[in-house]
């Protein structure tokens, strides 16, 4: 393939053409998941704020058209995109509303969720201990949501985000002896020097 194809695979065309469809039809839960399509469309094009206003468009529709599990999703949605965008804080607030939302046919995305939410937990105790090593009780928080995802994931036979799991959880312990290495190196320079 040549030239930039993700413009050519992401045309939110189609998804506007059945927004307005679904719309012009009263039917807020299609023009909201058509909402949302271009909200993704315009994030995997890395244009991060217009995603947020179509993610959050749709989060609208769907509670107009009381869809609490939709809802749920949209707020995934919009944690994922503050993740991406470096906001952990942001995406753990965004994130928790969804996982206390999630109901009727959207509770497939539960573990998934779950499995988001250790993740960014993680970074966020990271984050706000740094350079101290991370806060033990937020990281309890943090592998108690990855085992409920995983193990959700297992019971709902769903192997892709059974795999995701336990692969996000090695990650995170491999990156955790990376930052307990650094601390104490940290450490040792520091009592070197004083």
């Amino acid at each position: 393939l040549q030239g930039d194809w993700s413009s050519d695979v992401c045309s939110s065309d189609l998804f506007e053409s059945a927004q307005q469809l679904a719309i012009a039809s009263g039917r807020n839960d299609l023009a909201a998941n058509a909402t949302s399509n271009i909200g993704g469309c315009e994030f995997a094009l890395h244009d991060y704020q217009t995603a947020l206003h179509s993610y959050l468009d749709a989060r609208r529709m769907a509670e107009s058209a009381a869809a609490p599990g939709a809802v749920a999703v949209f707020d995934a949605n919009i944690a994922s995109l503050y993740s991406q965008m470096g906001e952990v804080d942001s995406a753990v607030q965004w994130l928790q509303g969804g996982v206390e939302r999630i109901t009727g046919k959207w509770v497939s995305f539960l573990p998934q969720m779950q499995i988001e939410m250790g993740s960014l937990l993680i970074r966020q105790a990271i984050l706000k201990s740094a350079p101290s090593p991370p806060d033990q009780d937020r990281m309890k928080e943090a592998f108690t949501m990855f085992r409920q995802g995983i193990d959700g994931a297992d019971r709902a036979r769903d192997r892709t985000i059974y795999a995701v799991g336990w692969n996000r959880l090695g990650e995170e312990f491999l990156r955790q002896r990376d930052l307990d290495r650094k601390s104490t190196r940290l450490n040792s320079s520091h009592l070197v020097i004083s």
